[in-house]
């Protein structure tokens, strides 16, 4: 069946927003990984973060905290919206010289400069050996594409028990091991800051600090300070997620809200509380960035853990609008169980910790949530406009016009820019959702049918009505020979015969040629072909 496409040139979009629309994330791939994440095995018995070079995935692991101690790597994940080929890129057993120990109960990566920047281990001790510095490796380590390998201990976290690497780093080996009363310094942000030669930051849970390296090096660039700003002291401020937008503007969740500090010439301004979450009805550990799509929007993605250990959590959108107010929006509020292909899924099975990427694949954008063994992808689309309309097929005769599927393509002059299918009522009225926006053109076709075209429609009012002509069997946009050929050869077939639908080497079936839809291929077919004979697509 041939799908109705609509061609859809966009507009200029308008400089100034207006009204702030919800945006769409869509659910478009669910990946399974606890055949790779198991106890002993090569990347940890957990995901805990996942990054993209605009092509591949990449999952790194941790163990889990009541867990031993043990090795943990990176896994690539190739092809993620198709076949998803799985393959090792690192783990700690191929390099235990270089990591001693490994572990994690938290671990995360980023991609920037053609290669990829981890940590395992990231500062806090095994709970039933509070003494065991080696699991604990809190360091950040690079794999350089262009010689496709590890370069060792790229920046020291922590304190190192690495006989190769004895460099201290800003936290001392207590603080690590958690043998300081009261610290329990886990390093639970790691951004890109793009400031600078994109230098990796990373936030210091109970200092209330954000540190940054320089890219490169892998020397500490300092805490990021300003006066009563980001370097806190005690546990007063207790930083759990970090995210740089384009311009290294820095969100960062401090206890139980996000702030923004706005960059300067010279660093930053002071802080501002863009979200509120009360404690007692939401707590929320990673957030992330996303940047805008469409109408000056950007969001915020951030991890709800209101429902505790007993319950799923949940993934929510904060949008900013032109104005400069950052509000939920609860219409999209993620739960890992939104249907993809039109089939639910089981929800996210993580009680405490999601972890999430913003993502560009193949020239669109990605929101990559991570659970305890799975990654889910959600294509981010700008705010959308209804379609709506009125059509009609030429001849036709069947009970169930509303079981027809047709199909929308929009373009931006020659280039397809989103395509939608949908289905009438039987009184031929249609409603769907475009992405696509301004004055456009509109090519429409549906099965067995030619292609009918509406010109300089602008989106947001009600489309012409469109009569599409029926008859094109073939689907080579042109009533023809051939199609009259196809009725002839099925002269006086109906329903009921048992090759009805059985397709023929081309792939067309015997009820391909009932181009009316009333269960017999007739005289009435015969006369539909002859009026449109010679019509062609426009």
């Amino acid at each position: 069946m041939k799908k109705l496409s609509f061609i859809i040139p966009l507009g200029i979009l308008s400089a100034v927003a207006t009204a702030q629309v919800a945006p769409t994330f869509k659910h478009v791939q669910n990946i399974g990984l606890s055949a790779e994440f198991v106890p002993a095995g090569d990347y940890g018995d957990t995901v805990g973060d996942v990054t993209s070079d605009g092509t591949n995935l990449y999952a790194v692991g941790f163990i889990n905290a009541s867990a031993t101690p043990g090795k943990v790597g990176i896994l690539q994940i190739a092809d993620p919206l198709g076949a998803e080929t799985k393959t090792k890129l690192y783990s700690t057993s191929d390099s235990p010289g270089v990591v001693a120990a490994a572990g994690g109960r938290e671990s995360h990566i980023n991609f920037t400069n053609n290669a990829l920047f981890f940590a395992f281990g990231m500062g806090q001790a095994h709970p039933t050996d509070g003494t065991a510095v080696g699991w604990t490796q809190s360091a950040c380590m690079r794999w350089a594409f262009s010689t496709n390998q590890h370069d060792g201990i790229w920046a020291t976290i922590g304190y190192s028990p690495n006989t190769t690497d004895t460099t201290p780093g800003f936290l001392t080996s207590g603080e690590v091991n958690g043998t300081v009363t009261g610290s329990n310094n886990r390093i639970d942000g790691m951004a890109i800051d793009p400031i600078g030669g994109n230098r990796i930051a990373f936030g210091c849970r109970n200092r209330g600090a954000i540190y940054r390296f320089l890219d490169g090096n892998g020397q500490v660039a300092g805490p990021l300070t300003n006066p009563g700003n980001f370097a806190f002291s005690g546990n007063g401020r207790v930083v759990r997620g970090i995210a740089f937008n384009a311009l290294g503007d820095l969100f960062a969740r401090v206890n139980n809200d996000v702030y923004l500090a706005k960059r300067n010439a010279t660093g930053f301004d002071l802080e501002v509380k863009i979200i509120d979450l009360p404690v007692a009805d939401t707590q929320m550990v990673n957030i992330a960035y996303v940047p805008a799509t469409a109408n000056n929007d950007e969001f915020i993605v951030i991890n709800d853990r209101s429902t505790g250990t007993t319950g799923a959590s949940s993934a929510l959108i904060y949008q900013h609008d032109a104005f400069g107010v950052w509000s939920n929006v609860g219409s999209v509020t993620l739960n890992g169980s939104e249907a993809i292909g039109g089939t639910g899924q089981t929800a996210w099975s993580n009680g405490n910790v999601l972890s999430f990427k913003s993502a560009s694949i193949g020239g669109k954008n990605y929101l990559l949530v991570t659970d305890t063994k799975r990654v889910d992808m959600y294509e981010l689309t700008g705010p959308t406009t209804p379609v709506s309309g009125h059509l009609s097929v030429t001849g036709y005769s069947g009970p169930n016009f509303n079981t027809e599927v047709f199909t929308a393509r929009i373009y931006s002059g020659s280039t397809l820019v989103d395509t939608q299918s949908f289905t009438c009522g039987n009184d031929g009225n249609y409603t769907f959702q475009t992405t696509a926006t301004g004055t456009v053109d509109v090519k429409v076709s549906g099965d067995l049918t030619l292609a009918r075209a509406a010109t300089s429609f602008t989106l947001g009012g009600l489309m012409p009505n469109l009569v599409l002509l029926n008859g094109d069997i073939v689907d080579d946009g042109v009533v023809d020979l051939s199609d009259y050929t196809y009725v002839v050869v099925n002269f006086n077939k109906v329903s009921t015969d048992p090759d009805w639908n059985t397709a023929d080497g081309s792939g067309i079936s015997p009820a391909m040629s009932d181009v009316t839809r009333d269960g017999t291929v007739d005289l009435s077919d015969y006369t539909e072909i002859v009026v449109n004979f010679n019509a062609v697509d426009e």
